[in-house]
């Protein structure tokens, strides 16, 4: 029996995962895991000179203090909302390289985007997640567990940047649109270390 202690994954073992993921579904998989990005709104990626933020969001000049070295992207939450997404360098060439001439139109569920990368989402990208996880660490907390991943990791990152825990729970609120409360609800998941048991 194996002890699992976390909900969220650490960098290696997304990196075992992702060694056996094909290559669009992989570039979901770091996009996620560096991002905090659902499955739905990586279909929505774009540059950010692609997607007019409103002048109500915070800036990126605003957000990711704490991160050096990173390109600015954009996605849509599926409501109209849109928010700046910060990227490694080096994911941002792989990503480039992915691009579509021609973005297409991609629908699952209620939500339809113009897809501008060839690049894994939805509910095909959450299943090959969840298999190679299984197969490569024996377990899976789903994708859900890269976006906790980033939210544990960022909350580190600010208070390493002399950041207070209010303001470090709106900074990531804002940086992965969700509501200050469910940031604390992820935190205290964490904080708790809730075990549970592998065969």
């Amino acid at each position: 029996m194996k002890r699992v202690e976390s909900v969220s994954y650490t960098r290696s073992q997304v990196c075992e995962i992702a060694q056996i993921q094909t290559g669009k579904n992989r570039l979901a998989t770091w996009l996620a895991f560096e991002s905090g990005v659902k499955p739905s709104e990586i279909a929505s990626l774009r540059p950010p000179e692609c997607r007019t933020i409103g002048s109500g969001k915070a800036t990126e000049s605003q957000l990711f203090p704490g991160r050096e070295d990173v390109v600015i992207y954009s996605v849509d939450n599926g409501q109209g909302e849109a928010r700046h997404i910060a990227v490694s360098a080096q994911l941002h060439q792989k990503l480039e390289k992915a691009r579509l001439g021609c973005p297409k139109l991609v629908e699952e569920d209620d939500w339809s985007y113009l897809c501008g990368y060839n690049i894994g989402y939805g509910h095909a990208w959450v299943q090959s997640f969840t298999e190679c996880s299984e197969s490569a660490l024996g377990y899976s907390h789903g994708t859900q567990g890269l976006r906790h991943a980033y939210i544990v990791e960022r909350f580190f990152e600010l208070l390493m940047h002399g950041i207070g825990h209010d303001e470090r729970v709106d900074i990531v609120a804002l940086e992965t649109g969700l509501e200050p409360e469910s940031v604390k609800k992820y935190l205290m998941t964490k904080a708790e270390s809730r075990s549970r048991s592998v065969a």
